[in-house]
């Protein structure tokens, strides 16, 4: 899983170089000769949280669409755009193909749902300091929504 880190890293990096504007498209492929989860659509759908990209057909006329979804895994539903290629069935090494647009320059603010998660641990660190236990009861059923 180190070389996931590497490649989201590299990847992000290949984004932030590429112009949105530019007369090419702002097109950047994306492209492994794996075929596990942590390098492939767990990869495509950090950098989609990360970076003002989408992704895009890549016109490939063969190969299995990228999973959406994979045990309790989910991704975001555009990398069903992405391609596998598994040994097995199309006699070639397995690798992995997603084109990515990106439509502005940038990179994306946080989410705002984690941002209030963050102001939320603020408050209850304030609340132990003061020794303020009215919450206790709560926080051991937050532990538990936290466990599913």
């Amino acid at each position: 899983q180190r070389s996931s880190h590497l490649q989201k890293e590299l990847l992000l990096a290949a984004i932030d170089m590429v112009d949105a504007h530019s007369k090419t498209g702002g097109y950047i492929v994306y492209s492994t000769c794996s075929i596990t989860l942590f390098e492939n659509e767990e990869v495509a759908d950090y950098v989609l949280s990360k970076r003002y990209v989408k992704l895009v057909s890549t016109n490939l006329p063969f190969g299995v669409n990228g999973y959406t979804k994979y045990g309790r895994k989910r991704f975001h539903p555009s990398l069903k755009l992405t391609k596998r290629y598994y040994p097995h069935v199309h006699n070639m090494d397995g690798f992995y193909v997603a084109r990515f647009k990106k439509y502005a320059n940038g990179v994306k603010k946080q989410e705002p749902e984690e941002e209030d998660d963050d102001e939320e641990e603020e408050e209850e660190d304030e609340d132990e300091e003061d020794g303020d236990d009215r919450d206790s009861d709560l926080d051991g059923a937050a532990a538990a929504d936290d466990d599913d």
